[in-house]
Formats: structure tokens, sequence, C-alpha cells
């Protein structure tokens, strides 16, 4: 009779442990890839209307993030001789010699996150895992 009681126990925790993971996945709550999160549909549609046709290029700082789906949508708009620089960024702080014009972030740290970077002794916890940056060249 013991035996069917722990194993009771063990699955009504697994459930719970499912039902919690099906509710962070639908929130989009709680990866820990925060790579599953990022929304390059909407970083495309934003460099797409803000460089308004005039001649853009994308330098994409964030190691080991695969951005073909934001390559694929916007290299047709990427020039050497560009108006307009397009900056994906993760942790680091490109220094370029160009005047910035707009910001913003994609995928924001949640506390635990924040938490998780104390302990871990990083130098700067940002506040988004991804920072889309427009400079202008001219």
């Amino acid at each position: 009779m013991a035996l069917l009681t722990r194993r009771t126990w063990i699955c009504a925790a697994l459930v719970c442990l499912w039902i919690g993971s099906l509710y962070s996945y639908f929130r989009k709550d709680d990866f820990l890839n925060k790579g599953y999160l990022i929304p390059f549909d909407r970083i495309a549609d934003i460099i797409e209307q803000r460089s308004g046709g005039r001649p853009a290029r994308l330098l994409v700082d964030a190691p080991g993030l695969d951005v073909a789906p934001l390559t694929a949508r916007v290299g047709k708009l990427t020039t050497d001789d560009a108006d307009i620089i397009w900056v994906l960024r993760g942790r680091s702080q490109l220094g370029l010699p160009y005047r910035e014009i707009w910001r913003a972030g994609f995928v924001p740290y949640s506390q635990f996150d924040h938490f998780m970077m104390r302990l871990l002794e990083w130098q700067t916890q940002p506040a988004y895992v991804l920072e889309l940056v427009e400079y202008s060249s001219r």
C-alpha cells in the first residue's frame, strides 16, 4: 500500500510540473534559453519601416545567437555605403563613432534572471536580452 501511495505522489508532482511548464510556455515566461522568445519578425518590421527605403546596414553583436530568420528578411537592405547603421546586440557595447538615433529592447529579463546575474556576479545587468539600436552614419 505504501508503494502505491509513493507512486501516486510522484505522478501528482510530475503532473504539477507539467502544468506549470505548459503555463510558462504559453505565457512565454521563465525560459532559460531566451533565444526562443526573440521576435525576429517584429525586429525586421522595425528595421524596414524605420529605414524607409534608405540604404541600411545591419551589425549583429550577439555571440551564439542564430539570426538567420532576421537576415533572411532584411538582407536586401544591407549595403556597405549606408545612411543608417542598425546594431542588434546582446550584453556587449560596441563603441561606434556614429550618432545614436533610436533604441528598443526585446525580451526583458525577469526578477529571477536578475537574481541569478547578481549570484553569478555579472558586471553589468542588462534589462533586455537584445537591444536594437539605430545610428546615423551621416
